[in-house]
């Protein structure tokens, strides 16, 4: 912990709140054929998953490694990170537009989720980076038990 400090990160807000935006469109326009609006099966891994989606949200946005500065715009990892935002998007896209399929649904869990494990990776926020990857095999279990 030596190599990070407590200083606010408004790039990893602003990534949360994109990641965020569909979920809260889903939740007020519910979309045509909304075959994800189910009881959980899995209530106990969902409260696991919660927990350490906001550990992992917490630490992007609030524990910052000292050198992260030196990479944050010509980095890879940016390039990846947007690149599944769009992908990410265009599945909500196609959800909407009723072409729901396991590769869709799929894509909705675990596009965001690797967001912000390349997110993590830009920043060297080793922290998030192991929030999220518990947050990511949490939130395919939830998918994968309950479609």
């Amino acid at each position: 912990m030596k190599h990070y400090i407590f200083k606010f990160d408004i790039w990893a807000l602003l990534l949360f709140l994109i990641i965020m935006v569909p979920n809260i469109i889903w939740f007020v326009v519910p979309a045509p054929n909304d075959v994800i609006r189910i009881e959980s099966v899995t209530p106990v891994i969902d409260i696991f998953a919660s927990i350490f989606q906001v550990l992992l949200v917490a630490s992007l946005i609030f524990l910052h490694h000292k050198d992260a500065d030196k990479m944050l715009i010509s980095n890879r990892w940016i390039v990846i990170t947007i690149l599944l935002l769009v992908l990410y998007y265009s599945a909500w896209a196609l959800y909407y537009s009723c072409c729901v399929s396991i590769v869709v649904i799929f894509s909705i869990c675990l596009l965001p989720c690797l967001a912000f494990l390349s997110y993590s990776m830009n920043r060297k926020n080793i922290p998030a980076l192991i929030f999220g990857i518990i947050f990511t095999v949490l939130h395919f279990v939830f998918a994968v038990m309950n479609y």
